[in-house]
């Protein structure tokens, strides 16, 4: 009759919190996976109610909460890093008794176009505008576009000092800052005259 009663009070314990006893809720299955492309903090994924702060750099992710095995899962972006977007694939599913390691988060950060102007270049004359690893080759006076810069990224324009002119002095203002939400298009390179 003892053992009855200690029987029941197990089978009912195991109905209330399957966690201890096995079955869908046990709470033994990792949930998580990796990341690509995130550049800034601010990433935040969910699961139902649990949620997985992402740090900026990060490669992968997993949430603190443990999942039952044959558990419905189903992540998604909660919360989007300023100026970035983020999407998952393969984030639901239903579990088994292993980790689920295979949903695949991809970041992609604003970008804003970077560029200016060019002036006291004679007609046959140009020089190379230098930006790591890009340049571009300058053939004439006026305005000029490098390659998008991310949100937040730093940048430097410098002038390939080989190109410059002979007869010039050729020097860049504004070259250097972080994007921010706009684009930039304030980088000035001037050229005069040597002094004879």
């Amino acid at each position: 009759m003892k053992s009855l009663y200690l029987r029941t009070i197990v089978a009912l314990a195991c109905v209330a919190g399957l966690a201890a006893c096995g079955g869908k809720g046990n709470g033994n299955v990792v949930l998580g996976g990796s990341v690509v492309g995130l550049k800034k903090d601010g990433l935040v994924l969910m699961n139902g109610s649990a949620t997985a702060p992402v740090p900026k750099g990060a490669s992968g992710f997993t949430f603190t909460q443990l999942i039952g095995s044959d558990t419905q899962y189903d992540v998604r972006v909660k919360t989007d890093p300023q100026a970035a977007h983020c999407t998952v694939q393969g984030g639901s599913g239903k579990s088994s008794n292993y980790n689920v390691n295979n949903i695949v988060v991809t970041c992609v950060t604003e970008h804003h176009p970077l560029g200016g102007e060019v002036s006291g270049l004679d007609a046959t004359e140009s020089l190379t505008i230098l930006k790591a690893p890009e340049t571009l080759a300058i053939t004439k006076n006026g305005p000029f576009t490098l390659k998008d810069v991310d949100d937040g990224d730093a940048y430097a324009v410098s002038l390939l000092p080989a190109s410059i002119p002979a007869a010039k002095k050729c020097e860049v203002t504004n070259g250097g800052g972080v994007m921010g939400k706009d684009p930039i298009n304030n980088v000035k390179v001037v050229c005069v005259p040597k002094p004879v």
